[in-house]
C-alpha cells in the first residue's frame, strides 16, 4: 500500500486536492519518508517471497542476518525515523534469529554456507554435534 501511494503520490495529491482534502496531502517529508521506508522493507519482501517459492533451510539464516545487518546500516542520508526503525530491528535482532547450535550445524553441513565457518569454529561445532548425539543414545 505504501508503496502504490509513493508511486501515485502524483495523482493521489492531485485527488486529494479535487475532492476538497487538501489537509490530507501529504509534505515533501513525509513522502521522502514513505520512499526510504519502501526502499528499506523491499529486501525484507523479496526474503519472504524467496521462503515462500522455495524449501527454506535452517543453513540460510547466518546469510540473512548478515544482508539485514547490511540493509540496517544507517548513515545520515536517511530519514531520522527511517534509522529509528533500523536500530530498532537491529536491537532485538538476536533474539528473533538466533544461531543455535542447529543453525550451526545446519551451516556447516549446507555446501552453499559452509564457507561462512572458520574450520576451528566448524570443528567444534561437529565435535559438539557428535558429544551431544553420543549422550543422548547412552
Amino acid at each position: 500500500m505504501v508503496e502504490s501511494i509513493v508511486q501515485l503520490q502524483c495523482e493521489v495529491q492531485n485527488g486529494l486536492k479535487r475532492t476538497g482534502h487538501l489537509a490530507m496531502c501529504l509534505s515533501i517529508d513525509e513522502l521522502d519518508f514513505l520512499s526510504q521506508l519502501v526502499d528499506f522493507l523491499k529486501p525484507f519482501k523479496n526474503f519472504t517471497d524467496l521462503f515462500s517459492f522455495t524449501m527454506p533451510r535452517l543453513s540460510i539464516i547466518p546469510m540473512m542476518k548478515l544482508k539485514i545487518q547490511r540493509f540496517c546500516s544507517t548513515n545520515t542520508r536517511y530519514h531520522p525515523m527511517i534509522t529509528s526503525i533500523k536500530r530498532a530491528v537491529l536491537a532485538n535482532f538476536d533474539r528473533r534469529l538466533p544461531t543455535t547450535a542447529t543453525v550451526q550445524l545446519h551451516q556447516l553441513l549446507d555446501s552453499a554456507t559452509k564457507d561462512l565457518l572458520s574450520r576451528n569454529e566448524g570443528t567444534k561445532i561437529l565435535e559438539e554435534a557428535v558429544k551431544a548425539a553420543t549422550e543422548h543414545v547412552s
